[in-house]
């Protein structure tokens, strides 16, 4: 889904309509050559106790606590989950265990800047991989949104799912392209002699 509306954007940014046919085109061919693994997984899926969903109470489980995106910023602010494992912060991760299904969601200030300044600069659709951001993050809030528990009612074989925190891998993937936007304005502001102050 991503990569469609990233594709279409750039197309229609960029206003050539061929673009997306490409993009559908090479989705097909792909589609062809995998068609093989995909039949057999959707017939194992039909022999799965997940064929019928599986109930909400367990697939809420491990639920992003919205206080654990401090995260993003500071490295294991709930303690070490490592080695003496001093994690206390039990009460966040949504699941009677000693340490997070996740163990950090930490990329760094340095990350989050830039990929503030690719918003700021409007670098080559930064908003649409912040939008995805935003979407994922509030997804993977599970059972503390309501985005989740409504995907599971109306997104086919989304209640099939569970555990809305692996959600946060994309939205990290996400933060990481617009922090490449970012670095790429500032490099570009700089070869035009502004410097970094013009690129911020």
């Amino acid at each position: 889904a991503f990569t469609a509306t990233w594709v279409v954007s750039r197309a229609w940014s960029a206003r050539a309509p061929w673009t997306p046919l490409g993009f559908l085109a090479a989705g097909g061919v792909a589609l062809i050559l995998s068609a093989g693994q995909l039949v057999a997984t959707a017939e194992l899926f039909t022999l799965s106790t997940r064929a019928d969903g599986i109930e909400a109470a367990n697939a809420l489980r491990w639920s992003l606590n919205p206080l654990r995106l401090g995260e993003l910023i500071l490295s294991q602010p709930f303690g070490s989950t490592h080695g003496t494992q001093t994690f206390w912060g039990q009460e966040l991760i949504g699941h009677p265990t000693q340490v997070p299904f996740v163990y950090s969601l930490y990329l760094g200030l340095p990350v989050l800047l830039l990929s503030c300044i690719a918003l700021k600069r409007r670098a080559r659709l930064a908003w649409l991989p912040w939008l995805w951001v935003i979407v994922l993050t509030a997804t993977a809030m599970g059972e503390h949104l309501p985005l989740y528990s409504g995907a599971r009612e109306t997104i086919p074989l989304w209640n099939s799912f569970r555990y809305p925190i692996k959600l946060m891998g994309m939205a990290s993937f996400c933060l990481a392209l617009t922090a490449g936007l970012g670095l790429d304005a500032l490099t570009r502001a700089q070869q035009e002699g502004g410097g970094v102050d013009r690129g911020l």
